[in-house]
Formats: C-alpha cells, structure tokens, sequence
C-alpha cells in the first residue's frame, strides 16, 4: 500500500507529464467528485488517473 506522500507525488508527476497544471486538476477533481455516484462518474471525472 501506497502511503499518502507518494501518491500525492505520482498523480503531481503525472499531471506535469500530460501538461496539466497540477493545483488546476486537483481543484478540477475536488469540485467534481463530490457529485460523483458511481465509479463510472468517477472515472469519467479523472482522465489522468484512468485514461
């Protein structure tokens, strides 16, 4: 199991690898996953963590 701080760091990496800026994907994520019902909303919700 992942412990928090290099789960943080993989989906920052991640984000600056696809040239997202990171703090806009996370505030993207934050507003959306609160909706979410089902997995399928979440992944739709999360492109770099399920594309």
């Amino acid at each position: 199991m992942l412990t928090p701080a290099p789960c943080s760091f993989s989906w920052w990496k991640l984000a600056k690898a696809n040239e997202i800026e990171p703090q806009a994907y996370l505030k993207y994520l934050f507003e959306r996953f609160p909706a979410a019902q089902t997995t399928e909303d979440m992944k739709a919700n999360s492109p770099l963590i399920y594309s």
